[in-house]
């Protein structure tokens, strides 16, 4: 039966405004103005009504214009069906625009009734009500779509359009309705090692915040690096380690503690999830790119490429940079100069630590008591006046509390200059 029109107040259309935009601001959203007068572009309608005098109607609201998963028409039509409770009613005012900006009903609403599904927490732990969109992923699933879903997820990333990897390293993970398509390769154990190359343009100096993940899944990506400020040189001078088929991403900000809008790309990033594989070997182009708010949101602001290189890549220490780069930096140290980090030689048993403090005992000199550079008479005179139970003691090589024939052995195996 048709609804009786229903003509708000100016108040109540102002009060409703500004509900609907705060339930977005508190989930993050910066790219939704709810507005009483749109002005140009494209915009999605929401019309205000009474209740339909039919006893049997239960709806409250409606996307008249459907789901649009991805926002991509970027318009729509919803209706509320107005219950004279206005925070109720900015609730569901809420969820129809929800709706046309493609979230789904995957969560229950109470226990009681499963089927009654929403996209909106509006309990508070205290008591009381205050509509918020969901940000996790919902245990049940869609019945109509058999996915589940993560509203606050899908909103910012089909609306605001922030990567799914920076969206990540907020803990905000999606659910399966929230992922576009994607092409993933298996686990291979030939290594890719990749160098991000960007240009010298003047617009950026240095990345803060700046993350680079890899893997499989956009789930279980592994962080390979996050530091607070980087320059573009400084960048273009590290080589990670992949694998054929990993995904390879970046995601930074041009502030310190800035929203992290700035995205590494192999182009539109709107399509699919800002994630893509590195050459097996050779190059592509890429763009660091920032994440705008108007068609098509998005503006180059260095131009680059990603070079990939087959391996094989030495990395024993399996922290996803080849080992030169660790020594290099001084990420680890190569005290013997065998161009293997000395956590590796400790390991794999080339070289002793018998203090373990991680560096190789041939690197050492605890033997040279009197710190002249060499081991001689003056040092086994200082053993020998430590002689017996001295715990702590420099002469006490071995650790043991006890200056005893074994440091006396380590001394002599260390006579000489040090190295």
């Amino acid at each position: 039966m048709p609804a009786t029109a229903h003509y708000p107040t100016n108040d109540e259309r102002e009060s409703f405004r500004n509900d609907v935009q705060q339930i977005f601001s508190r989930a993050g959203i910066t790219n939704v103005s709810v507005t009483n007068t749109p002005t140009g572009g494209d915009a999605a309608l929401v019309y205000l009504t009474d209740w339909p005098v039919d006893p049997e109607w239960t709806l409250p609201g409606m996307a008249v214009s459907g789901v649009d998963r991805y926002n991509l028409q970027l318009a729509g039509k919803a209706v509320l069906f107005l219950q004279n409770s206005a925070i109720e009613d900015s609730d569901v005012l809420a969820q129809e625009v929800g709706h046309l900006l493609g979230l789904r009903h995957v969560d229950p609403d109470t226990a009681a009734d499963p089927n009654d599904q929403s996209v909106m927490d509006s309990d508070l732990p205290q008591g009381g009500y205050l509509p918020n969109f969901i940000n996790a992923i919902t245990d049940i699933f869609d019945p109509f779509t058999f996915h589940n879903h993560n509203p606050v997820y899908h909103i910012r990333r089909f609306v605001d359009h922030v990567s799914s990897v920076c969206l990540a390293m907020q803990g905000i993970t999606p659910g399966s309705w929230d992922l576009t398509s994607e092409t993933t390769g298996g686990p291979n154990n030939d290594p890719i090692t990749t160098v991000v190359i960007l240009g010298g343009n003047e617009i950026v100096g240095s990345l803060f915040d700046v993350s680079v993940e890899k893997g499989y899944d956009p789930h279980t990506q592994k962080l390979l690096m996050f530091l607070e400020e980087i320059t573009l040189t400084e960048l273009s001078q590290i080589e990670f380690i992949v694998r054929e088929g990993e995904y390879f991403t970046l995601c930074a900000s041009l502030l310190p503690g800035g929203d992290p809008h700035i995205v590494l790309a192999s182009g539109d990033p709107y399509n699919p999830e800002n994630v893509w594989t590195v050459p097996i070997d050779g190059s592509m182009p890429a763009q660091l790119q920032q994440v705008t708010r108007t068609p098509p949101y998005y503006q180059t602001i260095e131009e680059g490429v990603v070079t990939g290189k087959a391996g094989p890549v030495d990395d024993c220490n399996e922290n996803d940079f080849p080992d030169y780069q660790d020594i290099a930096t001084g990420l680890s140290q190569d005290c013997n100069n065998n161009a293997i980090p000395d956590e590796c030689d400790i390991a794999d048993g080339t070289s002793q630590d018998a203090n373990g403090n991680g560096i190789p005992d041939e690197c050492e000199c605890d033997a040279d008591l009197d710190g002249n550079g060499s081991v001689g008479v003056s040092d086994l005179l200082a053993l020998l006046v430590s002689w017996g139970p001295c715990k702590g003691c420099p002469a006490d090589f071995d650790g043991n509390g006890i200056v005893n024939t074994a440091d006396l052995l380590i001394l002599f195996a260390n006579w000489g200059p040090c190295p």
